[in-house]
This record gives structure tokens, C-alpha cells and sequence, in this order.
């Protein structure tokens, strides 16, 4: 297993739309396999394939304390949700970046296990949270473009609050336009690598 780059904001690969996998065997195990150790290496709960570059349908989570939930899901789809819940969230491309959103509480999901047979599975509270949000990358969106479910600011985890719409421009935001989110304390909290 190896340890992967994360793609981090503002890199326009985070736009893309992933492709469905076609193909199951040994290189999607260790895509899996890779993901996972870097998601457990960040100190996260849930990783897109898209945010280590790879632009395939494949999501990993794992939201225990001693890493004993894996989850692969391939090809996930969303086929019910109901209920409303409101999360603060974080992400490995947009570090020291958290806001709240609006999520549904309970989700239905339909995906393909690793060995390629097709599973549905049933899920609420943080666990909902995450399959939306990894699945939002995987369809190239993440959780700070959609402004009208965030609450009104993301936070700084250095120190203070920064109003939601400096991460976009302004004229372009239908189009995902990056700008540089620099904090009122002048710590620079997505800059480029």
C-alpha cells in the first residue's frame, strides 16, 4: 500500500467528473487499498478517487475510531434520501477549511463491493454525511460550492471566520473559478503546493 498526493484546492482537477469503473480485479483492489492508507494517513474519515487523481467512481470511508468499518463503494449512486441534518465538514483537499451544510439525514446508496457484485446499503448520521460528500467529488463538486447549504462562513482553523463567497469569484461562480481564500489573521488557507 502507498501513501497518495491529495488533491488540494485550488487545483481544477477537484472539477472533474469521475468515470464509472469497467473493470474489477488486482488494480482496483489496490487503488482501494492505496486509498484507504491515505485517507487513514490524513486522519480521515472518507476519500474520493478523484482527490488523489485517480478519476474513477470509487469512494472509500471508514468512520471508526480503531479503523474496523471499511467501506469501498464502487460506482456509488444516491437512490433515496430523506430528511434534513445539518454537519460541520471538512475536507482533505481543503485543509483547515470547515463549514456547515446541509445534507439528508438518511441515504439509500447503490454501488458495486470490490469483487464487482451489486449492493445496496442503508445509511444515517455521519456515515450519510460522508457517502454524500465523497460522492459530491466524484461528480466534481465539493462541499464549499454550494454556498445556499453552507452555513454563512467557513471557519479558519487558525483562528477566525471568513465570510463563504471569497472562495469564488463573484462574476464567474457558475463556472467553479478559483480565488485564493486568505483568512482576516493573513494565513493564506488554500494555497497551491
Amino acid at each position: 500500500m502507498a501513501v497518495l498526493p491529495v488533491v488540494r484546492f485550488p487545483d481544477p482537477r477537484l472539477k472533474l467528473v469521475a468515470k464509472s469503473v469497467e473493470s474489477f480485479g488486482e488494480a482496483l483492489t489496490k487503488i482501494c487499498a492505496d486509498m484507504l492508507e491515505t485517507m487513514y494517513a490524513a486522519e480521515g474519515v472518507g476519500l474520493a478517487a478523484t482527490q488523489v487523481n485517480v478519476q474513477q467512481r470509487i469512494i472509500v470511508l471508514d468512520i471508526s475510531e480503531d479503523r474496523s468499518q471499511v467501506l469501498c463503494l464502487i460506482n456509488p449512486i444516491i437512490i433515496k434520501a430523506e430528511d434534513e441534518i445539518v454537519w460541520e465538514e471538512g475536507c482533505l483537499s481543503f485543509p483547515g477549511v470547515y463549514a456547515k451544510v446541509k445534507r439528508s439525514a438518511k441515504v439509500k446508496v447503490e454501488f458495486y463491493d470490490i469483487q464487482g457484485e451489486r449492493q445496496e446499503m442503508e445509511a444515517d448520521g455521519l456515515t450519510a454525511v460522508c457517502l454524500q460528500h465523497e460522492i459530491d467529488h466524484l461528480n466534481g463538486i465539493t462541499f464549499c460550492w454550494y454556498p445556499r447549504n453552507c452555513s454563512r462562513s467557513i471557519t479558519c482553523a487558525n483562528c477566525c471566520t471568513v465570510p463563504y463567497h471569497s472562495l469564488f469569484d463573484s462574476t464567474r461562480s457558475s463556472t467553479r473559478t478559483w480565488t485564493k481564500i486568505i483568512c482576516f489573521c493573513g494565513k493564506n488557507m488554500c494555497s497551491r503546493e
